[in-house]
């Protein structure tokens, strides 16, 4: 149960009104395990009731639920599902977290927050076959689709949505290092302009154990993108594309975990959706966070995020994000917590800066949390 202070409920930097955020999120999670299969359910329905200004008074829904597999000894099957429909724009940070297990050239674009109910369903598999105990081969599709609908109904969206598939080969030349190459292609569709991105790759990818604790992965490669539909050049002029050229998409992790700390920094570059905003984009991203137990009580939290979307299908400018979040909780009993958060979200370089799509946040946040875990059986 949440009490949430917003300074910019409307999402209008012109017309700043503030408003308090009554949150109720009940949060239910399973999971079954045996030696040949593991399953992963977490489900989180959330009322919430605005004061005075009602653009959040909604029920919401996130749901994520993982299926890992192993028939025979040298195969495995995972299958994934994710759902998240909601008016809050701070959901979608707790989707970005659920997400993590897929790979960040499969998700959807969750770097742009409006004043918008979201819908948003993830569904992919992946199989794995180990020829040999340093190779294995595998092979996965992935589908998503968004849609926003504008509070308000102030002005259309664009809804996304994208199907792609992937094949790989990895080898662990060592204990600590796994390499490999993947080759993915992604058909990806957008509202504005009816315009759809073919988009094929051919990436390196290594993972190291620096040491216990340590590690770093990355994957860099060639990308080749082929855009067609219509690009709008003026208010009532359009011209037809198609488009097609070479570029390149890649990224980073490094994470390290102490005994009471784990930092974790990340980087991507890559095509993706524009989030209800701006058709088909080139999205820059880098992350940074850092969890800490402070004491045998306290917990502490801070993240930091930069995106960059820059529009190929459109002729508006580039936008930026940065999002920073930071929040500590105290436990007061071994069941109940008390928790405090702070975020902050701003927008830069936007052509679209005095419209009420768009805008910056402010947001506190003071949380109860009661929390019961146990096993059904052993």
């Amino acid at each position: 149960m949440s009490e949430e202070f917003d300074y910019n409920t409307l999402s209008n930097n012109l017309d700043k009104q503030a408003s308090v955020v009554t949150i109720l999120e009940p949060h239910v999670s399973w999971t079954l395990a045996n030696p040949r299969a593991q399953w992963l359910l977490d489900y989180r329905p959330g009322f919430s009731k605005g004061y005075p200004i009602s653009i959040y008074d909604s029920r919401s829904q996130l749901f994520d639920t993982t299926l890992q597999l192993q028939p025979v000894k040298r195969l495995k099957v995972r299958l994934r599902e994710s759902f998240l429909s909601s008016k809050n724009i701070f959901d979608q940070l707790q989707q970005s977290e659920a997400a993590l297990g897929s790979s960040v050239l499969d998700r959807p674009n969750s770097s742009v927050f409006i004043a918008s109910r979201e819908t948003n369903e993830q569904v992919g598999g992946d199989l794995t076959y180990a020829l040999t105990r340093r190779t294995a081969v595998g092979a996965g599709g992935t589908f998503y689709a968004v849609n926003y609908k504008s509070a308000g109904d102030a002005q259309e969206l664009n809804n996304a949505n994208s199907i792609g598939t992937h094949a790989f080969l990895s080898y662990r030349s060592s204990r600590h290092n796994l390499s490999g190459l993947d080759y993915n292609l992604q058909n990806l569709t957008t509202q504005q302009g009816r315009s759809r991105a073919l988009v094929q790759g051919l990436l390196y990818t290594d993972s190291i154990l620096v040491r216990p604790g340590m590690s770093f992965s990355l994957f860099i490669g060639p990308q080749h993108l082929h855009l067609s539909g219509t690009r709008t050049v003026s208010t009532v002029e359009t011209e037809t594309l198609p488009q097609a050229g070479w570029n390149w998409s890649g990224g980073a992790n490094y994470t390290w975990s102490g005994t009471r700390t784990v930092v974790t920094v990340g980087v991507s570059r890559r095509i993706s959706d524009g989030a209800g905003v701006q058709g088909i984009v080139r999205l820059s991203s880098a992350t940074a966070e850092l969890r800490r137990h402070i004491t045998k009580q306290w917990k502490g939290r801070l993240l930091v995020s930069a995106d960059r979307n820059s529009p190929i299908a459109t002729d508006s400018m580039a936008l930026s994000y940065l999002s920073f979040a930071t929040g500590v909780s105290r436990t007061l009993h071994h069941r109940l917590s008390l928790e405090f958060q702070y975020w902050r979200m701003h927008q830069t370089g936007s052509a679209l800066e005095s419209t009420s799509l768009l805008a910056d946040h402010n947001r506190i946040a003071v949380s109860f949390v009661y929390d019961i875990k146990g096993p059904l059986q052993r």
